[in-house]
């Protein structure tokens, strides 16, 4: 697993969120188009996708070359792709929500935000958190010709 070791001494994985405004549930088109799912990766010695559907959990590992660039494959599929930081937040209950992709990302980064909703509402709450600038993989926007919004 590869793990890294910032000054805090505190242990962190390398997580990307990825949005995708392509969805096969009526009720979701009510969504920000481009935000209408989102879902994790994660480099460990491969990379895995954890994927929360509306049925099922999915948790998938690829077999790509160790140099593979994950996050820079989706951008050019079309998805927007934040590097996530590996919150530590005290322990507490959090309060009773819907099981949505949002709230499975949110739970996989450590993110207790109630405001935090939508998958447009996780995108922009990703692009505000306080760590380095440079921790993001590339550009956290980019444009396509299907990317109407920024």
């Amino acid at each position: 697993m590869i793990m890294r070791r910032h000054a805090d001494n505190q242990v962190t994985q390398d997580i990307w969120i990825a949005f995708s405004g392509v969805c096969d549930v009526r009720v979701l088109k009510m969504l920000r188009p481009g935000f209408r799912h989102c879902f994790a990766i994660i480099r460990e010695t491969h990379w895995v996708m954890i994927d929360p559907m509306l049925h099922k959990m999915d948790v998938t590992t690829t077999h790509l070359p160790s140099g593979f660039d994950f996050p820079a494959w989706l951008r050019s599929r079309g998805y927007r792709v934040v590097r996530a930081p590996h919150l530590s937040p005290r322990r507490r209950v959090c309060l009773p929500s819907p099981f949505t992709c949002v709230e499975a990302m949110k739970r996989l980064i450590g993110l207790q935000d109630w405001t935090v909703l939508t998958p447009w509402q996780l995108y922009r709450a990703l692009l505000k958190t306080p760590y380095e600038r440079e921790r993001h993989h590339g550009s956290p926007v980019f444009q396509t010709r299907h990317a109407q919004h920024v």
